[in-house]
């Protein structure tokens, strides 16, 4: 009953958030933006509570791990592969204390929520965002965010949203110390994070600080870094010399991984375009030699295309470290309200459809409460 509920809340809130972007423009309160993040995340917890994955998915594998430590297991171990031990065995552990395995995503979707809303919640603050702002915000979030890597992955989803939240309330505002502290705890719970103090250090050393016309030229330079990074070896050869071979061996592995061509990649793509196109429009009324960081990730983003792996999990950062960027174009860049339509004409269809496909990817590679819905989302597309 519970399950069919909040089924049907979701349908709901769909249908609302269509409807109510063609209405003229309404101004929200702040209990309705928070109220309205939290019944999406409540309900997208209560909604995966009752997934049954695949034996090809993560969180499948994860499955294994919770029984594991209901048998008595101390560490997280699959295969013979260790993880990181710290703050994912306290999760696992918290887990493996219920008897249904659905709680782990829904702990997950939780905790995501709590991180990203925390950030929605100040741009509010903020900016005095609209409802149609807001809409553009959520689809954003959970599209390019993907609510199925946000289920199916789990570690790496948190381990990005905690490492923005640090990123935009602490090292926008020249906290560095509370910033690291959050970097540590991402990095603890997902190796992935390492690429980002990467990207981070190289920024503060090399371009953070510059303000001059060779900004462009050390940016150039950074991104030819992250190119052969992304596409050698080296990285590998470097983690085993320092006796990190558990983080050298997932980079070639990841080098590995091989790229697909489907409607969700170019979508992602033609967003990061969108995204691109906004960062430079934005510099016309700033200080053209100064780059943030997110700029900064967003251009690392491309380069990394040739890394499947990275490339979609930074496309999941960008959706929350982003957000200030496109809502104050939204906002205060585009001088009226036909610039302001033409602009969401382009960008809503895409993130739309980028949330439709993620869904899809969802229904097709999860059970949920004993139903499978892979061919009603097959013949749903096909009639796309």
């Amino acid at each position: 009953m519970i399950f069919y509920f909040s089924k049907y809340i979701l349908l709901g809130l769909v249908i609302f958030s269509c409807y109510t972007y063609l209405l003229p423009s309404i101004k929200i309160s702040f209990r309705f933006v928070k109220c309205f993040w939290l019944l999406i995340i409540v309900t997208l917890a209560i909604f995966t509570y009752y997934a049954e994955p695949n034996e090809s998915e993560d969180l499948y594998r994860y499955y294994i791990i919770l029984d594991n430590f209901r048998n008595g297991a101390s560490s997280i171990s699959i295969n013979n592969v260790q993880y990181i031990p710290l703050i994912p065995q306290l999760i696992f552990s918290f887990s493996s204390l219920f008897d249904n395995n659905g709680i782990l995503p829904s702990l997950s979707i939780i905790l995501w929520g709590y991180f990203t809303g925390s950030v929605l919640l100040d741009l509010y603050k903020n900016n005095k965002i609209k409802l149609q702002s807001y809409l553009i915000c959520l689809f954003f979030l959970l599209g390019n965010g993907s609510v199925y890597y946000i289920i199916s992955a789990i570690r790496y989803t948190l381990a990005f949203a905690i490492w923005a939240y640090g990123y935009y309330f602490f090292y926008k505002n020249n906290k560095n110390k509370p910033f690291w502290l959050f970097s540590i705890i991402a990095l603890l719970i997902h190796k992935s994070i390492f690429l980002l103090i990467a990207i981070t250090i190289i920024y503060n050393i090399f371009i953070k600080k510059c303000s001059s016309s060779i900004v462009w030229v050390r940016t150039l330079i950074c991104l030819l870094l992250f190119f052969i990074i992304f596409n050698t070896t080296i990285p590998a050869i470097f983690f085993n010399f320092i006796f990190l071979d558990f983080i050298g061996n997932s980079f070639l592995g990841y080098q590995n991984y091989p790229m697909s061509f489907n409607i969700g990649n170019l979508l992602r793509f033609l967003i990061l375009l969108i995204l691109l196109s906004i960062e430079l429009l934005s510099l016309r009324n700033k200080n053209r030699n100064r780059i943030s960081l997110s700029f900064f990730i967003l251009m690392v983003t491309f380069v990394s295309i040739s890394m499947p792996i990275f490339y979609e999990r930074l496309l999941g950062l960008l959706a929350i470290i982003e957000l200030p960027t496109l809502i104050n174009f939204y906002n205060y860049k585009l001088p009226n309200t036909q610039q302001r339509l033409i602009f969401a004409c382009l960008l809503l269809p895409l993130l739309g459809l980028n949330l439709f496909y993620n869904i899809y990817g969802l229904f097709s590679h999860f059970c949920f409460n004993g139903e499978f819905y892979q061919e009603t989302m097959r013949l749903l597309m096909l009639k796309f």
